[in-house]
């Protein structure tokens, strides 16, 4: 499953690949949980090295509720957009928001 929220040439989504609290995510472990990676690029410049791109597992459970989801994504978009609209490069940034949660929304 994959969500995202584009605004300009700013695109966030939301990508399952499986990843836990200790790497790869194992169901049978029960203090484990499966958790969302956020990746972050300009439109039709995804991964190049000219242009800033992001992709970093967070805190942010796969099983959020689409609206907790969207709700998520509005809030990278709101920290991320300023710098990544211009073309600036915020790796710090990114990597603070990598420990985004449900209870970064209340």
């Amino acid at each position: 499953m994959c969500d995202e929220l584009k605004k300009g040439k700013v695109i966030i989504a939301w990508v399952e690949l499986e990843e836990g609290w200790s790497g790869d995510y194992n169901p049978e472990d029960p203090d484990d949980e499966e958790l969302l990676r956020f990746d972050a690029y300009i439109e039709n410049h995804e991964w190049e090295d000219d242009y800033p791109t992001y992709s970093y597992c967070t805190q942010f459970p796969a099983s959020a509720t689409p609206e907790q989801r969207q709700a998520g994504l509005k809030y990278l978009m709101s920290h991320l957009y300023p710098f990544m609209s211009k073309n600036e490069w915020c790796r710090g940034e990114a990597e603070r928001l990598s420990w985004i949660g449900l209870d970064w929304l209340e």
